[in-house]
């Protein structure tokens, strides 16, 4: 029946990773279990980017550890990234003191070097189901939220471990937007109260 049933919320963002498990019976949302790793994001994706970049492009010498290079770096690797989501390869390209720096990266070697990473979302997973005692098989939805669900190496990683495809429907950015609504909504009943 719609809106009832329990549900995976997978919720990788930029800078924090958690997935919990609710059940919804009748209206009624009741959070069963939460895990995560508040130290694991798109930002850690776009690092990873950064030295398959670095490693690629000669030239930078001592400019490597330039804090401004590295910003330049930064919004690069986002870009590629976001590119990447859309395709299976992208063009991690840069102006640095006037001349361009560009490498192609295919979305096979953006998955090889994040494999540490990828490791890193499954601890999470398994813990909120164990600690919520619901296996993965009794979920009816898994839910992406959160603007680094848009990689398909995070969308493949999802299906292997829930063994079924995610629910991608919900816009990520806006999901995120509307729960922190509503947790500003709560606090601010709490704080009337």
């Amino acid at each position: 029946k719609k809106g009832t049933g329990k549900i995976s919320v997978y919720d990788l963002g930029g800078g924090t990773f958690d997935v919990s498990i609710v059940e919804i019976f009748e209206g009624i949302i009741e959070v069963r279990a939460s895990a995560g790793d508040n130290r694991l994001g798109g930002e850690d994706f776009n690092d990873i980017l950064i030295e398959l970049a670095r490693g690629r492009l000669p030239g930078l010498g001592e400019d490597a550890s330039d804090s401004l290079l590295r910003e330049i770096m930064r919004a690069a690797a986002e870009r590629c990234r976001r590119a990447l989501s859309a395709a299976d390869e992208a063009v991690f390209s840069f102006v640095w003191k006037d001349r361009q720096f560009e490498t192609a990266v295919t979305g096979g070697d953006f998955e090889t070097a994040a494999g540490p990473l990828i490791a890193r979302l499954r601890e999470p997973v398994l813990r909120s189901l164990r600690d919520s005692g619901i296996v993965s098989d009794a979920l009816s939805e898994v839910i992406l939220v959160g603007g680094a669900t848009r990689m398909p190496i995070v969308r493949r990683t999802v299906t292997r471990m829930f063994g079924r495809f995610p629910d991608a429907s919900v816009d990520p950015d806006h999901a995120v937007a509307l729960g922190a609504a509503v947790q500003a909504g709560l606090r601010d009943r709490d704080a009337a109260l």
